[in-house]
């Protein structure tokens, strides 16, 4: 079971690592559930954290310095270099849920908005919805959560365009 106030300790300690980090923080977007949850309200517990790599000549760089920090947390569980971008998972603890931060090098025109926790460069919620829905177009495996979230970002879009 998720002791989900200790997982979002993590959430927090690791976004504020990355956005006091100034190459960090100018290279990458937050975006998904967490972003969602965090500066919109989502209604729902989620548990990993998804960046988008803005400067994609850096990827190297900013994957080295995310996985020094997510090792001051725990250790390495699993990573990968994927075709759409970087995975590390990060174990905090012997019984603890894993956290999975993930990087994608996808080249969406996403519109980023800074708020003021730690002046993060988060994914804006409609620009989040266009996304999703571009990712079901190419690959059909639709999710609970996905059908959920995109229910959820028509419904607070909507209400922040009235």
């Amino acid at each position: 079971m998720i002791d989900i106030n200790k997982h979002k300790f993590f959430l927090v300690q690791i976004l504020k690592d990355i956005y006091n980090n100034v190459e960090l923080a100018t290279c990458l977007g937050f975006k998904g559930g967490t972003a969602l949850m965090f500066f919109y309200g989502l209604p729902r517990f989620s548990i990993d954290l998804d960046f988008n790599l803005i400067n994609q000549d850096k990827e190297d760089v900013v994957y080295n310095k995310v996985r020094k920090i997510l090792l001051k947390y725990g250790t390495i569980y699993d990573e990968a270099k994927k075709f759409y971008g970087l995975i590390a998972v990060l174990d905090y603890g012997i019984g603890e849920r894993k956290l999975k931060v993930e990087i994608s090098n996808r080249n969406f025109p996403d519109h980023y908005e800074i708020k003021n926790l730690l002046g993060i460069n988060v994914n804006r919620a409609l620009r989040t919805l266009l996304n999703k829905e571009m990712i079901y177009n190419e690959d059909s495996k639709y999710k609970v959560y996905d059908v959920f979230l995109s229910k959820w970002l028509v419904s607070y879009t909507i209400t922040i365009e009235r």
